[in-house]
């Protein structure tokens, strides 16, 4: 959906970034499970990684944003998520900012990592390929 796509970006599905052909620019890769493992630890851990990475403020994320810092400039913003099914929902923009791994977990399912604007974690956790999510891409 164009109207989202400034300042949030585009949405993915995992097959696009999955794609050998490569969705992110020559030099750069989509990070996997170890990379988004790494940056998570070094901005503190689960527990605080995802405030330290979220953008500040209300002009994006609702309220109360918590523990936003940007500190490290990442600046995660919200740009929620696209259901795969019959109607493609655009849902939660301005709630959680869902990122893609490149790491696959079976057929059907891959890895995301999420930040939310009602604490400061970052978390794991695995989607149906077919959604629609954020990507942000790693300097080889």
């Amino acid at each position: 959906n164009s109207q989202y796509e400034c300042p949030y970006g585009k949405l993915y599905n995992w097959y696009t970034v999955a794609d050998p052909r490569n969705v992110c620019p020559t030099g750069w890769h989509l990070p996997t499970n170890n990379d988004w493992f790494t940056l998570i630890n070094l901005m503190g851990g689960t527990s605080l990684a995802g405030g330290n990475l979220k953008n500040m403020g209300y002009q994006y994320w609702l309220a109360p944003n918590e523990f936003a810092t940007n500190e490290y400039g990442f600046s995660g913003l919200p740009g929620g998520s696209r259901d795969y099914g019959p109607t493609g929902i655009f849902s939660l923009l301005g709630n959680y900012c869902f990122l893609w791994s490149s790491s696959e977990n079976n057929l059907t399912t891959a890895s995301f990592y999420n930040f939310n604007y009602y604490d400061g974690t970052a978390n794991q956790s695995n989607s149906l390929k077919q959604n629609g999510f954020s990507i942000r891409c790693l300097r080889d």
